[in-house]
């Protein structure tokens, strides 16, 4: 009982720490690139017509945040600290049951590092800009929120009306955030309603989730920008366009699918995810090592520790280089796809015994890939695409964690404890540095942006954000001229006021390139050459 609380209490204090912390981070995090017309009426245009996509949820969150800074903290806050905190709870009650509030410290600290430690081009795409963050990392704590209400009514043969009613709108709400989300989540929860179907329990709770879900997914793709998208292979000015053409033989286009997935994406989902491989990689051998009467252990040893160190290469040295670029791209791929199915087969053979731990670790393990399957079909897929992969294989890595931490002594368990607290408070630390470096450059430049509305500057020249690395696109680019007018706007900065950013370079040399690209173009048309005008 005294452990218990001493547990809860250092738990408390664990999440009172991290929601402090990442307030405070985010409100070091500027608005950066579709934030300033969302921002904007157009933003609130943008949401009710749909004219970019149907994610009106996490669209109708981002409207918000950009409306209010404090708004903006809290919330960016919340979601990072219940991030790590809700994936514990989930693998802690997946394998110990009603005793997981004990067990909690642990994963909590794990969760935290590998949110932490994801690669910096996800990073900057998610939890370092804020529309980024209003569907994707969203999206990815509303998922785990779903897969713990999966496991809480799968077995429950009836609910209250109250818990029907919001496992509904909680159903359909998750789906108005990420398309390729939407498909997987329709696709999974119908699986899990199967088999109450086949025992013709017509009232089960899980068919108040399917038919949210289902609510959800037509509202999602209700916008006609996917009609046009199919019908002419392009939407949103181009931005949006598909990856095959439609006119192809059907077999054609599934080739393209397949080759598509498994020369793009394996690095992506793995190899590039230095920290997450090395932990679900260390673990695994941990495992074999301790299970000192399973067969092969050497041997799956001796491959974990090869991916191990072929994971650390390509993180510091790169890819192996063949002649051929394609080449290349087929080695690394084909790499990844057997650090896949290494993994794969170690699960299946380590915990044949153990069928329902079996089950939910390649449940993770498999939805990794799986949840940016319907990806495949368009070509505008970024790195923050990955977050939500990301998310399961942080879950196979803490549970994989878990079950080694359980079969260990307590002496053990509190030194591998004591690490992962120390390793957290680094990170926290590096993570504070670099925020307040680009916390204290915004206020800088909101007080020049302040000065100019105020009339007490006729021109601003705005610095150079510090560790870009962890933001993403804070200037609008020199050419972009419909986001500089944004940016004027979401600022209110007046016309009359000169607008440069460090980031555009040297004054005097756009100035002077200007300059000479105006006269050229006179020069063209004074002679009356169209060819020469074209060129120039």
């Amino acid at each position: 009982m005294e452990k218990s609380i001493r547990n809860n209490r250092i738990i408390w204090i664990l999440f009172a720490c991290s929601l402090a912390f990442y307030i405070w981070m985010a409100a070091q995090i500027p608005y950066c690139h579709d934030d300033w017309d969302w921002g904007l009426p157009i933003g609130i245009q943008q949401l009710l017509t749909a004219s970019l996509n149907s994610r009106y949820a996490g669209n109708l969150i981002e409207v918000v945040l950009t409306r209010s800074l404090f708004l903006k903290d809290l919330t960016m806050g919340l979601v990072l600290a219940f991030l790590p905190l809700s994936a514990a709870v989930l693998v802690t009650r997946v394998f110990y049951g009603t005793g997981w509030k004990t067990h909690l410290l642990f994963p909590v600290l794990l969760g935290n590092i590998l949110m932490l430690t994801v690669p910096l081009n996800i990073w900057q795409q998610t939890f370092g800009w804020v529309a980024g963050f209003s569907n994707f990392v969203v999206s990815a704590l509303l998922l785990v929120f779903w897969q713990l209400l999966v496991i809480r009514f799968q077995n429950a043969e009836k609910a209250t009306p109250m818990q029907l009613m919001l496992l509904f709108l909680f159903g359909a709400v998750m789906q108005l955030f990420l398309e390729n989300v939407t498909v997987y989540v329709m696709a999974v929860t119908t699986f899990f309603c199967v088999s109450p179907l086949r025992r013709k329990q017509w009232k089960h709770p899980l068919f108040s989730l399917w038919f949210g879900n289902l609510l959800g997914t037509v509202i999602m793709f209700s916008s006609s920008i996917y009609g046009t998208l199919m019908t002419t292979g392009t939407a949103v000015d181009g931005y949006r366009a598909l990856s095959f053409d439609r006119g192809e033989n059907p077999f054609v286009v599934l080739f393209r699918f397949f080759r598509r997935f498994v020369i793009l994406y394996p690095n992506l989902l793995w190899i590039k995810n230095t920290v997450l491989c090395c932990t679900i990689l260390v673990f695994l051998i941990l495992l074999h090592l301790a299970g000192r009467k399973q067969r092969l252990r050497l041997l799956w040893c001796t491959i974990d520790v090869f991916f191990f160190c072929y994971t650390l290469c390509y993180r510091f040295f790169g890819e192996i280089r063949l002649p051929s670029q394609w080449w290349t791209n087929v080695l690394s791929a084909f790499l990844a796809i057997l650090f896949f199915l290494a993994v794969l087969v170690q699960t299946l053979k380590m915990f044949i015994d153990r069928k329902p731990l079996r089950n939910v670790l390649l449940f993770c393990w498999i939805s990794a890939p799986a949840v940016i399957v319907p990806m495949i079909v368009i070509t505008s897929i970024g790195p923050r695409s990955f977050l939500t992969s990301d998310l399961f294989l942080a879950e196979f890595a803490m549970l994989l964690a878990i079950i080694y931490m359980d079969e260990t002594e307590q002496p053990v368990n509190k030194g591998i404890t004591a690490v992962l607290a120390l390793v957290l408070g680094v990170l926290w630390i590096r993570f504070g540095i670099v925020y307040a470096e680009i916390g204290a450059t915004d206020r800088r430049r909101l007080q020049e942006i302040h000065a100019a509305r105020n009339g007490m500057a006729d021109s601003l020249l705005l610095e150079r954000f510090p560790n870009g690395e962890y933001l993403w696109q804070t200037d609008p680019n020199y050419e972009e001229k419909e986001r500089i007018r944004f940016y004027r706007e979401f600022y209110q900065i007046p016309d009359s006021v000169d607008l440069w950013f460090e980031y555009w370079g040297d004054r005097k040399e756009r100035e002077d390139g200007e300059e000479h690209a105006v006269m050229d173009q006179d020069n063209s048309f004074s002679d009356g050459s169209d060819q020469h005008a074209s060129d120039s």
